[in-house]
């Protein structure tokens, strides 16, 4: 949980809940529900198993992604 900008990389590989302002996933594998009060940034080789929720969602042709989006403000 934070209100800053969290970066997730190549190779990384999350299972949790995550709150934050900004998440900008560059790779790895997500696993968990991802709210941010600005924007989800989703890049290939990106995989995210769980819902996301944020006012801006952007998403890469090719990423793999399973679960619900949601564009609303926190």
């Amino acid at each position: 949980r934070s209100t800053d900008i969290l970066i997730i990389g190549e190779g990384a590989d999350i299972e949790a809940e995550i709150e934050v302002g900004t998440a900008i996933i560059k790779g790895g594998t997500v696993q968990g529900n991802v709210r941010a009060s600005q924007s989800i940034e989703l890049y290939v080789p990106a995989r995210v198993n769980g819902n996301l929720h944020a006012p801006e969602i952007y998403m890469d042709k090719g990423v793999q992604f399973s679960g619900a989006c949601t564009m609303a403000p926190l």
